[in-house]
């Protein structure tokens, strides 16, 4: 294994293993949660009873305290990233993704294509020996973070985590009325509940208030729309009910550190 890099004050470790064709590799214990990403060849990973095959440019996140274990259809090369928790203790992704996620018991996702690509692209910005290359790799490890859990509430469910009905409710009628000003009253009566108890089931199911929810998922539809060539931004922007382009910006960048011209410029 080769260390990318191992700044002691940095909060992410990063290492890179080559592995040789039919080799059978123990990982060891995750002690904390981790990405791993295929750079090259072709590997499987047993899961739960079962092998989660990983071709070049994949990845996988894994949850802690899972052990890894690899097994090579040829000769591959892969990079183990393991952060701290506390990484993501003062964001909206933290509040919004991180924190339900590692509370789970999920033990492990397989990444989208757009997940892995953005992951792969987080490695090279930190092995970029220039100056604020390690901005530029948490900024895309933002990235990574909100498309793993853009649709959080399945891969939840899928887990330990059911939601409360009425929680499901609210999250419905918010999916359905993205384009429009919703109040926490709105949300409240759609899920048959007092505002008061709505706050107290976002809270203490997803970590979060009604209305930071609810800008959240007009963020995530919002850069769904991006990363597409339909839409206009200005489209975009009032198809997420944003009242101005400014206040789009401000909210995009605030939640994925990027202006959306720019994230929209990775897509074409």
């Amino acid at each position: 294994m080769k260390a990318v890099f191992d700044q002691a004050t940095f909060p992410v470790s990063i290492m890179r293993c080559s592995l040789a064709e039919g080799e059978r590799a123990d990982l060891g214990v995750a002690a904390r949660p981790s990405l791993i990403l295929v750079e090259q060849g072709d590997v499987t990973m047993p899961f739960c009873q079962m092998d989660v095959p990983l071709p070049t440019f994949s990845s996988l996140f894994v949850n802690a305290s899972c052990r890894r274990h690899v097994r090579t259809n040829r000769d591959s090369v892969i990079v183990l990233m393991e952060f701290s928790p506390s990484l993501f203790d003062s964001s909206m992704i933290a509040d919004r993704y991180v924190k339900p996620l590692l509370s789970s018991r999920i033990e492990f996702i397989v990444l989208s294509h757009p997940s892995s690509a953005c992951l792969a692209q987080a490695v090279e910005a930190l092995e970029e020996v220039r100056f604020g290359n390690e901005l530029r790799f948490l900024s895309r490890l933002y990235d990574v973070f909100s498309m793993i859990v853009y649709e959080k509430e399945d891969i939840l469910k899928s887990g330990a985590l059911q939601l409360d009905p009425r929680l499901e409710r609210m999250l419905e009628y918010m999916k359905a009325n993205l384009d429009r000003h919703l109040s926490v009253d709105m949300i409240a009566r759609s899920g048959f509940v007092s505002p008061r108890e709505a706050s107290r089931l976002f809270s203490r199911q997803l970590s979060t208030s009604p209305m930071r929810h609810f800008l959240t998922m007009r963020l995530e539809e919002a850069r769904r729309l991006l990363e597409g060539d339909v839409e206009s931004i200005w489209q975009v922007c009032e198809k997420t009910g944003f009242e101005s382009m400014s206040h789009f910006s401000t909210a995009f960048r605030r939640m994925y550190a990027t202006s959306p011209s720019e994230y929209r410029s990775r897509f074409i």
